[in-house]
């Protein structure tokens, strides 16, 4: 589910099925909220949240052969190096901040990294809350949500789902 707020910051979610879910709260220059939620059946649930302004705000590098060698290095830590990765592109790359201690690089983000697959017809919306890289491996924790996208063009939408099916069946799962 998605909801934007209102002005006052109330929001509506309605037709949940009963079982756990994550809240996650964002806004633009506050820390993200998180919390896991259970929904009971025919219950009504008011909750009163606060989110926090971020701390820091960490100056943007400008655009070098050094950031991006990091991009590159964060993009194939996070996305992997296949058929489908490739055809990952990052909307929003300049919202990324870069920090290397050696042989680790360790990124943050101002913003949700906007990343559209045109292989799959599916845009991302990534929320990243830590992400580590070394040479030969990389960790990291994302909140995701996404959009599938649907096209009028029968053989494009056709291209789209033999490639999610394809995604699915050779991923680790």
């Amino acid at each position: 589910w998605r909801v934007i707020t209102e002005k006052d910051g109330a929001f509506l979610l309605e037709g949940l099925e009963p079982g756990f879910l994550d809240l996650v709260v964002y806004k633009s220059g506050y820390t993200i909220f998180k919390s896991a939620f259970r929904v009971q059946e025919n219950k009504l649930y008011e909750l009163n949240l606060e989110i926090s302004p971020e701390t820091s705000k960490s100056t943007k590098a400008k655009p070098d052969k050094e950031w991006n060698n990091n991009l590159q290095w964060f993009t194939r830590g996070l996305l992997g190096s296949g058929e489908f990765s490739n055809a990952c592109k990052i909307e929003n790359p300049k919202s990324l901040q870069f920090q290397r201690s050696g042989a680790e690089l360790m990124v943050t983000a101002e913003e949700p990294i906007k990343i559209e697959n045109a292989s799959l017809g599916i845009q991302l919306n990534v929320f990243l809350l830590q992400f580590k890289g070394s040479v030969d491996s990389s960790s990291y924790q994302i909140l995701v949500n996404y959009i599938v996208r649907s096209s009028p063009d029968y053989t494009q939408q056709s291209t789209w789902e033999r490639n999610r099916l394809k995604a699915y069946w050779g991923s680790l799962r």
